[in-house]
């Protein structure tokens, strides 16, 4: 620790780190930034320039090694980020993993063993559950479901409350997402627009809902 600050280390330092994460670690007060690392000298010059962490490096195993660095940050590429987890996993650090975690259901089981056989903690980068807006409609849901109201516009035949019909207690998610061709990187078809973006919409999907789906199709 730097103080009572966490260390942490930022493994890739391209355009995501530097234009949201390395910001909002140098404005967090619990934090210190003790890694850059990144194997493009560009980028990995770039960072060190723009937010002077304690150490740089092209090594991702030298910010694994260091016992004051408490948590990485893992921004790299899709193809390296299974063998990024597993050795910060391996080394301690509790991890905060941009999506998509996995490119394949055998990638993900395998990650969710190591963390689970380190005890290490891992959240992926799905940010959209955090924000304000959802955040009060997930309240909204809550304060229905605990108390069902009908809407003052539905015609109540009998004067009495809602049905008890079943189903009445699920929920049902609809997310309308309007995009075009134009919004999206190139790199957003390499490993998938299902996989690189929609990722999360079915998280933010998964935030309303009271458990864990229990099938998924497509």
């Amino acid at each position: 620790m730097s103080g009572d600050r966490l260390g942490i280390g930022v493994i890739g330092c391209g355009m995501m780190a530097q234009s949201v994460h390395l910001p909002n670690i140098a404005r967090h007060p619990d934090l210190a930034l003790r890694w850059c690392c990144d194997s493009n000298p560009a980028a990995l010059e770039q960072a060190r320039k723009a937010f002077h962490p304690a150490h740089a490096t092209a090594d991702a195993r030298q910010v694994a090694a260091d016992e004051n660095c408490h948590l990485a940050l893992i921004a790299a590429s899709h193809g390296a980020r299974r063998g990024l987890v597993e050795l910060f996993a391996r080394a301690g650090k509790h991890i905060y993993l941009e999506k998509p975690m996995a490119e394949s259901f055998e990638e993900l089981r395998h990650l969710l063993g190591v963390v689970s056989e380190t005890g290490t903690l891992l959240t992926v980068g799905h940010n959209r559950r955090m924000a304000p807006a959802v955040i009060e409609a997930q309240r909204m849901l809550a304060k229905h479901r605990a108390r069902p109201v009908s809407p003052p516009w539905r015609y109540n035949r009998d004067c009495v409350g809602p049905a008890d019909l079943p189903g009445e207690g699920r929920t049902m998610a609809l997310l309308r997402v309007n995009d075009d061709f134009w919004s999206w990187k190139k790199w957003a078809f390499a490993a998938g627009a299902l996989m690189n973006e929609m990722t999360h919409f079915a998280d933010l999907a998964g935030a309303f809902m009271a458990a864990p789906p229990v099938r998924v199709s497509w």
